[in-house]
């Protein structure tokens, strides 16, 4: 049986996912000439783009509530 915080914790990964999955790809950041208005705009609302390692050295970052992701490759 689930408890509250354990349904109340899965339907919000549940619609985070759904989110995630809707998102605006901009691709690598390492290759954009300029910076996108999508993340600009995000920027100026004080929204801080999640993190999330993708491996040794390649985050994604991501905002939700603005709806778009990208890469970045730290690599070299």
């Amino acid at each position: 049986m689930l408890h509250d915080s354990d349904f109340n914790m899965r339907k919000q990964f549940y619609e985070a996912s759904k989110k995630s999955a809707q998102l605006r790809d901009l691709g690598y950041a390492n290759g954009w000439a300029d910076t996108p208005d999508i993340v600009k705009a995000c920027r100026a609302k004080g929204h801080v783009p999640e993190k999330i390692n993708k491996g040794r050295c390649l985050n994604e970052y991501r905002c939700l509530d603005c709806g778009y992701k990208y890469l970045v490759d730290s690599s070299g």
